[in-house]
């Protein structure tokens, strides 16, 4: 049977990149940006919605690899407090286990920094010794998974990069995509 593996980064500007791979491994791929709306989360998440996308037949099984988030409180004027954005990134991660849950979809929880290590080998690339800020490092990930996205001829963009690692790193943990492959991937 065919499967379709996704990557889900529940930020707001985030997304989802699904890979299915077909009983001969050969994989294609696809992304969209996260859903703005629980309903249409609902209808993103849905089985149908991806084999239709993907075109696959209707034997496929699904996983899913999702991007731990936690509550982080921060320190303002000497109060500690939850920004708003930060509850709405927590809602949206709590809202994607839901509707993975209710279409049947199994997944995995992973933590950024289990699934970033895969990828902190490339840091080199920027030439810096120093520690890269969060955009430098956002920037470097992005560039990775454009290597990625070159095979499909597409470009990744900063609301699939981290979704498109994400399911790459988990697929390469799932032993489904080799080491081998995936650094190739990269160095192209």
């Amino acid at each position: 049977t065919e499967t379709i593996w996704l990557g889900i980064d529940p930020g707001v500007s985030g997304g989802i990149c699904a890979v299915a791979v077909d009983t001969a491994g050969k994989m294609r791929m696809t992304a969209v940006k996260m859903p703005r709306d629980e309903k249409e989360l609902l209808n993103t998440l849905a089985k149908d919605f991806w084999k239709k996308i993907l075109k696959t037949g209707n034997d496929v099984s699904f996983f899913a690899f999702v991007e731990q988030q936690v509550p982080r409180p921060t320190l303002m004027s000497g109060h500690v407090s939850v920004l708003p954005s930060t509850c709405i990134l927590f809602a949206n991660y709590q809202a994607i286990k839901v509707g993975l849950i209710a279409n049947g979809i199994d997944f995995e929880v992973v933590s950024p920094k289990l699934w970033q290590r895969r990828y902190t080998c490339f840091k080199s690339a920027v030439n810096t010794k120093r520690k890269l800020s969060r955009s430098e490092w956002k920037s470097v990930l992005k560039a990775l998974a454009s290597r990625i996205w070159a095979r499909e001829k597409k470009k990744a963009t900063l609301w699939s990069a981290d979704a498109t690692l994400i399911v790459m790193d988990g697929m390469c943990r799932q032993k489904i995509l080799s080491e081998c492959l995936l650094s190739r991937l990269l160095q192209d």
